[in-house]
C-alpha cells in the first residue's frame, strides 16, 4: 500500500500532516493561508490517488481510517525530513553504489565514465552482489537493481527491462537437437540463473537444472562450450557471438522472464542532487547501449 503514497506530492503530504495535527480543515486553511476549498479538494485528490478514504466523514472530530493512519505516518516522515533536502552549495565527496554483479561488471563502468566527465573528484565505492541491494545498509546511497517493495522512503525509477531468452551453441544442437517448443525443454540440459522463477510454471517447476549459478558469465561460458541450453538476459549476449553463429537463439522471441532494473535512492538525502544526476547519466548511457543491440 505504501507504494501508492509515492505518487503524492510533498505539498499534499504537508497539508495532510497539518490536517492530522490540527484536526480541522478550517484551522489548516487559516494556518497555511489557503482557501478552505483548497484543503478539501487536495484531500479528495489524495484519496482518489490512493483509492481509499483517509478519514471518516460522519463523525464530529477528525478520525482516520486505517489507511489514513498509515498515510499520516508517511506524511510525518516526509515533513520531519524536509530539512535534509535544503539546497546546498557544496557537493558531497563520495557516493556508495550497490548493484548486481552483472551490472557492476558490464554497465556500471561505462555509466561511471560518463559520470566522471561531470564530477571528476567524487569518490565512488561499488558494492556488488545480491546481498547488498536490499538497501538496508545505511552507507549505501544508490541501488541499481530490482524494485524493492514496501519502501516508501525510497525513490524508485525503472531503468530498463531485459527479456531472458533461450540460447545454445551449434555444438549442443548437433549433439542433442533443438527443442521446437517450451515443453520439449524438459528433455534438455538447462543452464539456469539461480533464484529466478521462470515461466510457464508448469514447465519449469518440473525441471531440475543441469547447472544453476548466480553468475551469468559462468552460464554463458558453459553454453558456448556446448554443455547445455542457457536462459540469458538478452542484453548480456555479445553481438559478435550472435552474428557469427557461435550462439543461437532457440525458441526465438519467447521470453521466459523479464529482469526489471530500477534506479533506487533515498527520497530525503543530502546527496540528492548528486544521485539525481547519476540517474540521468545512467538512463542516457543505457538508452544508447540498448538501442545499439539487435
Amino acid at each position: 500500500m505504501t507504494n501508492k503514497f509515492d505518487k503524492i506530492s510533498i505539498q499534499k503530504c504537508i497539508l495532510f500532516h497539518h490536517l492530522v495535527k490540527e484536526g480541522s480543515p478550517a484551522v489548516v486553511a487559516r494556518k497555511l493561508k489557503l482557501p478552505s476549498f483548497k484543503v478539501h479538494n487536495d484531500l479528495n485528490s489524495v484519496e482518489k490517488s490512493i483509492g481509499e478514504p483517509l478519514i471518516y466523514r460522519n463523525q464530529n472530530r477528525l478520525s482516520l481510517t486505517e489507511i489514513g493512519q498509515n498515510f499520516a505516518e508517511f506524511c510525518r516522515i516526509v515533513v520531519e525530513n524536509l530539512s535534509l533536502v535544503e539546497p546546498s552549495q557544496q557537493l558531497p565527496e563520495e557516493l556508495t553504489i550497490a548493484t548486481t554483479q552483472g551490472v557492476a561488471d558490464i554497465e556500471l563502468p561505462g555509466i561511471l565514465m560518463d559520470f566522471y566527465k561531470e564530477f571528476p573528484d567524487i569518490r565512488v565505492e561499488v558494492m556488488s552482489g545480491n546481498e547488498y541491494i536490499d538497501f538496508t545498509d545505511p552507507s549505501v546511497d544508490v541501488v541499481i537493481g530490482p524494485h524493492l517493495t514496501n519502501r516508501s522512503d525510497l525513490s524508485q525509477t525503472l531503468l530498463y527491462t531485459d527479456p531472458m531468452q533461450f540460447f545454445s551453441s551449434p555444438e549442443y544442437i548437433e549433439r542433442y537437437g533443438a527443442p521446437k517448443t517450451i515443453y520439449e525443454l524438459r528433455n534438455h540440459r538447462l543452464l539456469m540463473y539461480k533464484g529466478l522463477k521462470f515461466h510457464p510454471k508448469e514447465v519449469f517447476d518440473t525441471i531440475e537444472p543441469f547447472v544453476s549459478s548466480n553468475s551469468v558469465r559462468n552460464l554463458y561460458a558453459l553454453a558456448l562450450k556446448g554443455v547445455g541450453i542457457c536462459i540469458l538476459p538478452r542484453s548480456r549476449l555479445p553481438i559478435e557471438d550472435l552474428e557469427k553463429g557461435r550462439m543461437i537463439n532457440i525458441i526465438e522471441n519467447f521470453t521466459s522472464y523479464e529482469i526489471k532494473t530500477s534506479f533506487i535512492h533515498r527520497r530525503f538525502s543530502t546527496k540528492r542532487a548528486l544521485t539525481d544526476r547519476l540517474f540521468e547519466v545512467a538512463k542516457n548511457y543505457l538508452e544508447r547501449e540498448f538501442n545499439g543491440k539487435p
